[in-house]
């Protein structure tokens, strides 16, 4: 008598005792998922081949005879728990992946730093030469830091970190001013230092402000009353000097005229004129001397706080020396061949002609 298999033994009274607790219960519904589970398990067990249980979720004969025990169709349980997962133990059930790393959190806004007016971005216009000051003010700062860098593009250099400067340039440096002000002091600000400075605070995400600085040059020029730049010009006796210095970047009232270094003011019992307005690009200031002698020669200047003096040579001469003048500059100029006259092409049309008969 061949020996019987205690494991084969238990399957059978097991599953018989789950049928005899089905069948007076068919009417229950189908989707018993502990009862479709207990049976697709006592099916996997009692196969007695390695291959069949590891392809279990593919023999779907094992999963119908089971279905019949319990007597719930398998398209039933197909439909409504699916398709039985690995090892075929219970419908497919979802399981997170096991980390190490705690679960994502989103920061109370009320925790996060901020900056004053909650203004995030500002602009900063100086004067090349001046000091540029750029406010950072931080409020719930806490335990973060404050960090300063200058963004070029997509590069970034950084300046700041904390009270420590990372420039090599001296002319960068953290003022902090009590209680929550982070100052970027720049001295000495020129052209290349324009541009977009970020004031960076180490919260998550980072809170980032923005300072634009423009950095202008004054600049002045002069003119003629046609409106030609100018750095010589002639007059004669008698006519008007007509001058124009056009200013940028420079303050209304701080434009002055000066002749020989002397001032040079407005004076209309003496025929002097001085008048400033305000241009599209900046002040005009218009310098008149109504009836100019040969003393009203010599260097006029128009000058301006941080700005380059623009000067221009004015020579007033009288009716022989402007001749004289206009004289030399015609002579100066490319000399100009006036055309044959008539006689001298008849006389040379002759002169061919008495060649070409001798010939």
């Amino acid at each position: 008598m061949g020996t019987v298999n205690s494991e084969h033994v238990e399957l059978d009274i097991m599953n018989q005792h789950l049928v005899n607790d089905t069948v007076s219960s068919r009417s229950a519904p189908c989707e018993m998922l502990s009862l479709v589970s207990a049976c697709l398990l006592l099916c996997w067990l009692g196969s007695e081949n390695a291959r069949t249980k590891a392809t279990f979720n593919e023999d779907t004969i094992c999963k119908e005879s089971c279905a019949e025990n319990i007597g719930c169709p398998f398209s039933s349980i197909r439909n409504n728990f699916g398709s039985c997962p690995a090892g075929g133990f219970a419908p497919s059930i979802d399981i997170p992946a096991t980390t190490t790393e705690p679960p994502p959190t989103t920061p109370d806004p009320a925790t996060l730093p901020y900056f004053l007016h909650n203004i995030n971005f500002n602009n900063v216009t100086i004067i090349r030469g001046k000091t540029a000051t750029l406010d950072c003010q931080v409020f719930r700062l806490r335990d973060r830091m404050v960090s300063w860098v200058k963004r070029e593009g997509s590069s970034i250099q950084l300046i700041t970190v904390g009270s420590n400067t990372y420039h090599n340039n001296e002319k960068y440096k953290l003022e902090f001013v009590e209680p929550n002000n982070w100052q970027l002091v720049i001295e000495g600000a020129e052209e290349s230092d324009q541009g977009d400075y970020e004031c960076q605070v180490s919260s998550h995400p980072p809170t980032i402000r923005t300072v634009y600085l423009s950095v202008y040059v004054p600049r002045l020029e002069i003119y003629d009353g046609r409106g030609e730049l100018i750095t010589e010009k002639y007059y004669e006796v008698g006519s008007s000097i007509d001058l124009r210095c056009q200013a940028y970047h420079v303050n209304r009232d701080a434009v002055v005229w000066s002749r020989g270094g002397a001032p040079v003011y407005h004076a209309p019992d003496t025929g002097i004129s001085v008048e400033t307005t305000a241009g599209r690009q900046g002040p005009v200031s218009r310098l008149r001397v109504k009836s100019a002698a040969p003393s009203d020669s010599g260097n006029y200047s128009c000058s301006a706080p941080d700005a380059d003096t623009a000067t221009v040579l004015i020579q007033v001469l009288d009716g022989e020396s402007s001749a004289a003048m206009q004289h030399s500059t015609n002579s100066s100029s490319t000399t100009r061949i006036a055309p044959p006259s008539v006689t001298t092409i008849i006389s040379l049309i002759s002169l061919s002609l008495v060649l070409w008969v001798r010939c």
